[in-house]
Parts: C-alpha cells; sequence; structure tokens
C-alpha cells in the first residue's frame, strides 16, 4: 500500500459510511412518519366500521327474527286485502237498501237478498283474509332468510376501508423492520471495514468496494420509497 493510502481509504471509510448512515436515517423518518398516518387511518377505519358493522349486523338479527314485518305491518297488509271486498258489498248493501226504500218500504226477495249480500261477502273475505295470512307467511319467511343470510355473510368479513387500512399499516410495518435489517448490515459492513483496514491491508480496496456498494444500495432503497 502506497504511503498516505491507508490514511485516505479511513477517510473515504467514513464519508461512505456516514452517507449509508445518513441514508438510513432518512429512509427511517419517512417510513415512521408514513407508519404513524396509516396507524391513524387503521384506526379511524376500524372505529367507523366497527360501528357500521354493528348497525349492518342489527339489521340483519332483525330481519332474521322478524321478517323485516312489524304488527303493525302486518295488520296493515290484512286490512287492505279485505278493503276492496268489504267496499264492494258494502256498496252492494246500500244499492239493495236504496231499493227497498224507492219502491215504498217492500221489495220480493229483500230479505233474501241480503242474506245472500252477507253469506257471499262473509266467504269472500274469509278467502281473502286466508290468502293475505298465506302471503305474509310467505313474506315473512323469505325476510328471515334474508336477515339469516346476511349475518351468515357478514360475520367474519373484514369490510373493505378497514381491511385496506390494515393492509398499508402491515406494509409499512414492514418497511420499517427491513430498514433495521439495513442498518443491521451496515453496522457489520462498517465493522468489517475497519478490521480489514487493520488486519489485511492487502483487502482494503474490496472492503471499500462492499462499502461504496452499502452507500449506493442505502440512497436506492431512499429513492424507491420516498
Amino acid at each position: 500500500m502506497a504511503k498516505g493510502d491507508d490514511r485516505r481509504m479511513r477517510g473515504d471509510l467514513d464519508y461512505q459510511g456516514k452517507v449509508v448512515q445518513n441514508n438510513l436515517d432518512n429512509l427511517r423518518g419517512h417510513v415512521l412518519r408514513q407508519n404513524y398516518s396509516f396507524t391513524d387511518d387503521y384506526n379511524n377505519a376500524r372505529n367507523i366500521q366497527m360501528q357500521d358493522y354493528g348497525n349492518i349486523m342489527g339489521e340483519y338479527d332483525n330481519f332474521s327474527k322478524t321478517g323485516g314485518y312489524s304488527e303493525e305491518d302486518k295488520a296493515n297488509i290484512r286490512a287492505r286485502s279485505v278493503a276492496p271486498i268489504r267496499s264492494a258489498y258494502a256498496g252492494a248493501n246500500r244499492e239493495v237498501d236504496r231499493n227497498l226504500a224507492r219502491q215504498g218500504g217492500f221489495v220480493p226477495g229483500f230479505n233474501a237478498a241480503k242474506a245472500k249480500l252477507a253469506r257471499e261477502s262473509s266467504y269472500a273475505m274469509s278467502d281473502a283474509a286466508t290468502n293475505a295470512e298465506g302471503m305474509l307467511a310467505q313474506m315473512v319467511n323469505e325476510g328471515k332468510r334474508f336477515g339469516t343470510a346476511g349475518k351468515t355473510n357478514l360475520y367474519g368479513s373484514t369490510p373493505g376501508m378497514w381491511n385496506a387500512a390494515a393492509n398499508h399499516l402491515l406494509s409499512s410495518s414492514g418497511q420499517m423492520l427491513g430498514i433495521e435489517g439495513l442498518q443491521g448490515d451496515y453496522f457489520r459492513n462498517i465493522m468489517g471495514a475497519r478490521q480489514g483496514l487493520l488486519g489485511a491491508p492487502g483487502t482494503s480496496q474490496q472492503v471499500m468496494g462492499n462499502i461504496l456498494t452499502g452507500a449506493r444500495i442505502g440512497g436506492g432503497i431512499l429513492g424507491g420509497w420516498m
């Protein structure tokens, strides 16, 4: 080794070591800020979507128990199903009564007509009520199946925003671990280079080449992640 080479190589080693360490520090700071941001995003997404999850699960649970119909809803459906029949026979009854009035209070077969109307209206309303109950049962059962299927599909699923935030946080945490691995590699290379300069001057060029490579790698990683 020529005179002054050892001192020059030690200076180069210190300089390149500072370059690599500076790159690592900058990279660590950037990823740490990124990690804080992703942590906030994850916590916010989790809080929002846990509440949404609970609300949606509650709706599905209501469907699975009631089919989505309250007792008032059912009563309204029953009333509407017989309302046209009740209205039609009420109109027929009024017409029979008006005819009786026009005839001076006597119409042959009046009582039979009234009895027939009452009998037919009773049958018709009974049929309509039976049909309404069958329709209601089908509607309620379909609603219950919808609620049960919704609970099953929702249970164990991770909402999209929450899942995306979790993936970002995991990726950022992986980068942090990668940086610490680079830091360990850097210290091992530096220690190896110093030992090489002290104990085996003939290998100093190779050692410096490793450090220079480390500096370029550190800079390249920083540029890629920034």
